[in-house]
């Protein structure tokens, strides 16, 4: 029972979480694409993704194949969230002064 709450609340705020995250570290005129393109990383990971461990595991037999390539996704967005943000969004909102 307390696993099942646990990951009832995870997946319950990932989304919040992402909205949170995205409208904090990137400017408002970047925040329709960058959100969006989370959706769509989320939702086509939460759709392959059954499908990719299943594959792996009919092909060696055990889920290990599947925990390194989990592992390895995990290590790069922890990687990506630690960067900061990307110098192509620094003042891109906000308009050059005319001195």
């Amino acid at each position: 029972m307390p696993g099942t709450l646990a990951m009832g609340f995870t997946i319950g705020s990932e989304f919040d979480l992402a909205l949170f995250l995205v409208g904090r570290r990137f400017p408002p005129a970047h925040f329709s694409t960058l959100f969006g393109s989370i959706y769509l990383a989320v939702s086509v990971g939460g759709g392959g993704g059954p499908i990719l461990a299943g594959m792996l595991y009919d092909r060696a037999g055990n889920y290990l194949p599947w925990f390194v390539v989990a592992a390895t996704c995990l290590l790069v967005s922890s990687i990506l969230c630690l960067i900061g943000r990307s110098s192509v969004f620094r003042d891109s909102s906000i308009a050059p002064s005319v001195a």
